[in-house]
Parts: structure tokens; C-alpha cells; sequence
């Protein structure tokens, strides 16, 4: 379950209509890199690794920030989203950039469907909905631009092998 901060307690199931809706929202705009998802077909699951930008996380101030705006380097949360009793994964990859952002997950007739932003599209046929989100700890930052009155305004270079307590 999520607490407060936005951080997993422990595994979040997906199993209907609902709780797919919330896992969509919380995952909108988050990132994950196509090479690590690991389609285990004798299993039936597919494993995403998303990045999750930690809102409520550790943070450190850039010494390079502007005078109206603060730039932080910003924790990300690495999270493994496990599909379960998938019989069919496809993959639509016109844009072959690599790295992309989530912009919603859907269920429409016996397909679940990741959308991202870049125009990515995962296609699962599944049996059932079942999901299972887990956060794995800290790994990486992303650089973040805040605006006056505590506005996120953009997103930056995304760091996976920095850690802010590695300096």
C-alpha cells in the first residue's frame, strides 16, 4: 500500500478496474528504459523497472540554482511493476529512443495497454488483470527545476547511477 509520502509499505495488487485507474496516475510521467523490461514468457510476466520521482524523497539543492527558481537533484524510487498471466506481449516501437515516460495504463477488451508519452506502446494480452508494484529502494536522481511558490516547472537529465549519498 502507498503511504502518505507517495512509498510503498508494501506490494500494491492490481486486480481491478480501480486500483488500475490509481497505479495509472501514480505512474503518469515516471520513467523506465525499454532494454530492462525482461517478458519471462514460460512464467507469463513481464518486469518494468520504472524510475518514480520521489515528491516527498530526498533531495539536495543545486550551488547553480537561478534566482526566481531552485534546481534540485532529486531522488528516484526504482519500482518493479510485475504483470502477471500475460500470454502475449507486443511491442510498438516507432520512435526507438530507448527511455521513456508513462502516460497511462488502460484495460480494453482483455488488453492492457501502456501508453508513454513518445508514442511507445506495450500491448499484453492477459488472462486476468494482475499486477504487483513493489518499491526496491532508492536508485538515482533527476534534476528538477522549482518555480516560485514551489511550482515543479520542468524535468531534467536523469541520473541512474547517482545516488545523493554518494558525494
Amino acid at each position: 500500500m502507498f503511504n502518505d509520502d507517495g512509498f510503498l509499505t508494501s506490494p500494491y495488487i492490481v486486480r481491478d478496474q480501480n486500483s488500475l485507474d490509481d497505479l495509472s496516475s501514480r505512474l503518469h510521467d515516471e520513467h523506465f528504459n525499454l532494454e530492462d523490461v525482461v517478458h519471462d514468457r514460460s512464467n507469463g510476466t513481464v518486469m518494468i523497472h520504472v524510475l518514480r520521482c520521489c515528491h516527498n524523497g530526498p533531495r539536495r539543492r543545486r550551488p547553480d540554482a537561478g534566482v526566481l527558481s531552485d534546481v534540485y537533484e532529486v531522488a528516484l524510487m526504482r519500482t518493479e511493476v510485475v504483470v502477471r498471466r500475460v500470454r502475449e506481449l507486443v511491442i510498438k516501437d516507432d520512435q526507438e529512443i530507448g527511455h521513456y515516460m508513462i502516460c497511462d495504463l488502460m484495460l480494453v477488451d482483455g488488453l492492457l495497454i501502456l501508453e508513454t508519452c513518445e508514442a511507445l506502446r506495450l500491448q499484453f494480452t492477459v488472462e486476468a488483470l494482475d499486477i504487483e508494484v513493489r518499491d526496491m529502494g532508492f536508485r538515482g536522481t533527476i534534476e528538477i527545476k522549482i518555480g516560485p511558490l514551489g511550482l515543479w516547472e520542468s524535468w531534467g537529465k536523469i541520473s541512474e547511477d547517482k545516488n545523493l549519498s554518494d558525494e
